[in-house]
């Protein structure tokens, strides 16, 4: 799935969705949600490799920076679960301690 959305206005600009992503397609769907030289500021992405090597200075050229997301830290798979109030107690977050 590729989802677009201006945050200005939180409005979903583009959704498409296939089994088989490509380099192709993921530049196609870009291309399809900057119509009439709407083009976004920032695109926001993983590490897939599904964009390509050319992704990134083909951005560029459109006047796209590409943010990446962060990698996200390994958590260990065992051990003891860890539980922290959020909102004094109503709510409460898990996560195992190292």
């Amino acid at each position: 799935m590729l989802l677009f959305v201006a945050h200005g206005r939180r409005q979903l600009v583009h959704l498409n969705v296939t089994a088989h992503p490509t380099a192709a397609w993921v530049w196609g769907q870009l291309i399809a949600a900057t119509p009439r030289g709407q083009t976004p500021r920032y695109l926001i992405r993983d590490r897939d490799a599904v964009y390509g090597r050319d992704f990134l200075p083909r951005a560029r050229r459109l006047g796209v920076e590409t943010v990446l997301t962060p990698i996200h830290r390994v958590r260990p798979a065992s051990g003891p679960i860890r539980a922290s109030p959020v909102l004094g107690g109503l709510h409460h977050t898990y996560e195992r301690a190292a």
